[in-house]
Protein backbone atom coordinates (compact mmCIF):
# COMPACT_ATOMS: atom_id res chain seq x y z
CA UNK A 1 0.00 0.00 0.00
CA UNK A 2 1.31 3.41 -0.36
CA UNK A 3 0.31 7.06 0.64
CA UNK A 4 -1.52 8.75 -1.69
CA UNK A 5 -3.01 11.81 0.96
CA UNK A 6 -3.23 12.86 5.01
CA UNK A 7 -6.63 14.55 6.52
CA UNK A 8 -6.29 17.30 8.66
CA UNK A 9 -9.11 18.98 10.74
CA UNK A 10 -10.80 22.28 9.21
CA UNK A 11 -11.64 24.15 11.95
CA UNK A 12 -11.76 24.35 15.64
CA UNK A 13 -15.18 23.48 16.63
CA UNK A 14 -14.09 19.60 17.72
CA UNK A 15 -17.84 18.11 17.99
CA UNK A 16 -17.71 17.86 14.09
CA UNK A 17 -14.90 15.64 13.75
CA UNK A 18 -14.32 12.39 15.41
CA UNK A 19 -11.51 9.70 14.71
CA UNK A 20 -13.60 7.37 16.56
CA UNK A 21 -12.92 8.54 20.31
CA UNK A 22 -9.82 10.78 19.46
CA UNK A 23 -10.60 14.60 19.45
CA UNK A 24 -8.58 16.90 17.70
CA UNK A 25 -7.69 20.18 17.64
CA UNK A 26 -8.05 22.52 14.29
CA UNK A 27 -5.37 21.61 12.05
CA UNK A 28 -3.89 18.93 12.87
CA UNK A 29 -3.28 15.48 11.39
CA UNK A 30 -5.72 12.98 11.66
CA UNK A 31 -4.86 10.02 9.30
CA UNK A 32 -2.82 8.94 6.36
CA UNK A 33 -4.61 7.57 3.53
CA UNK A 34 -3.56 4.43 1.73
CA UNK A 35 -4.45 2.61 -1.39
CA UNK A 36 -4.11 -0.61 -1.82
CA UNK A 37 -3.67 -3.04 -4.89
CA UNK A 38 -7.33 -3.94 -5.21
CA UNK A 39 -8.29 -0.46 -5.16
CA UNK A 40 -9.58 0.19 -1.78
CA UNK A 41 -8.68 2.82 0.59
CA UNK A 42 -7.35 2.72 4.43
CA UNK A 43 -7.02 5.33 6.88
CA UNK A 44 -3.77 4.63 9.35
CA UNK A 45 -2.39 6.64 11.97
CA UNK A 46 0.81 9.02 11.89
CA UNK A 47 2.63 5.64 12.56
CA UNK A 48 1.56 3.38 10.06
CA UNK A 49 0.69 1.26 13.23
CA UNK A 50 -3.09 1.19 13.60
CA UNK A 51 -5.29 1.10 10.78
CA UNK A 52 -8.74 2.81 10.67
CA UNK A 53 -12.09 0.93 9.44
CA UNK A 54 -12.23 -1.69 7.61
CA UNK A 55 -11.19 0.19 3.93
CA UNK A 56 -13.67 2.08 1.69
CA UNK A 57 -14.41 1.47 -1.98
CA UNK A 58 -14.51 4.52 -3.88
CA UNK A 59 -16.46 4.27 -7.48
CA UNK A 60 -12.63 3.65 -10.34
CA UNK A 61 -14.69 6.29 -12.32
CA UNK A 62 -13.31 8.97 -10.13
CA UNK A 63 -9.87 8.91 -11.77
CA UNK A 64 -8.25 12.06 -9.37
CA UNK A 65 -7.05 10.09 -6.57
CA UNK A 66 -7.28 13.55 -4.62
CA UNK A 67 -10.68 12.91 -4.73
CA UNK A 68 -11.35 9.82 -4.19
CA UNK A 69 -9.46 9.94 -0.63
CA UNK A 70 -11.30 12.91 -0.05
CA UNK A 71 -14.79 11.33 -0.93
CA UNK A 72 -13.48 8.16 1.33
CA UNK A 73 -12.49 10.15 4.19
CA UNK A 74 -15.28 12.46 4.69
CA UNK A 75 -17.49 9.13 4.66
CA UNK A 76 -15.18 8.19 7.63
CA UNK A 77 -14.43 11.38 9.76
CA UNK A 78 -17.29 13.43 8.68
CA UNK A 79 -17.06 16.52 6.62
CA UNK A 80 -15.23 18.97 8.83
CA UNK A 81 -11.56 17.99 7.19
CA UNK A 82 -8.93 18.96 4.56
CA UNK A 83 -7.57 16.40 2.62
CA UNK A 84 -3.94 17.07 1.10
Amino acid sequence: MKVIAAVYTRSADRSEVTAYTERHQAGSLIALVHQSTNGLIYFSNEEGTRFYGEGEFVAPAIRNQRMRATIAARREFGGDIVVG
